[in-house]
């Protein structure tokens, strides 16, 4: 089972050529494009959460190359408890960064839990979001994982590997 800062380790490593730095000890997380030449990229998540870890490295992992040019991706975050529509608008993208997140957590030998983000939602809408969730890991786990979600899916593999040896 792998810490935060093995996690973060392992994503740093593999992803040095894309000069991006996945960091803890953040009270929210948060990604930061380069804001000069030569500076990278920062992903940080929250505090030494290694779920927070796997999780903001999911939302990097999904992100094509002009998203990762915006702060926060050019999403926005609005705090629970959210209006329904806005609630809906935000699992229909987390749905498929927890799904990816889910793969990566088992990989990394750690457990998976959902997370919508906002206590005031109704169990049966949670468990409707996890079943849509764990249904897409089963796809991604179907279909296989993209070049970088699939490069650090293997690093994970072996660090968790080789620490349990």
């Amino acid at each position: 089972m792998l810490s935060d800062l093995e996690i973060a380790a392992v994503f740093d490593a593999t992803f040095a050529a894309h000069n991006t730095r996945l960091l803890g000890g953040a009270n929210a997380p948060y990604y930061q494009p380069p804001v000069s030449p030569g500076e990278p990229a920062r992903v940080f998540y929250t505090l030494d959460y290694p779920a927070s870890a796997l999780h903001e490295a999911a939302h990097w992992l999904r992100a094509g190359a002009a998203r990762r040019q915006l702060v926060d991706y050019g999403y926005w975050y609005v705090d629970e408890p959210r209006p329904a529509p806005v609630q809906r608008a935000f699992l229909a993208v987390e749905a498929a960064v927890q799904a990816l997140e889910c793969v990566l957590s088992r990989e990394a030998g750690r457990g998976f839990r959902v997370s919508v983000d906002d206590f005031e939602m109704a169990a049966a809408d949670i468990d409707a979001f996890e079943r849509t969730v764990r249904a897409r890991a089963g796809q991604i786990d179907s279909h296989g994982l993209p070049p970088r979600a699939a490069a650090f899916a293997k690093s994970l593999r072996a660090a968790a590997e080789g620490k349990a040896a």
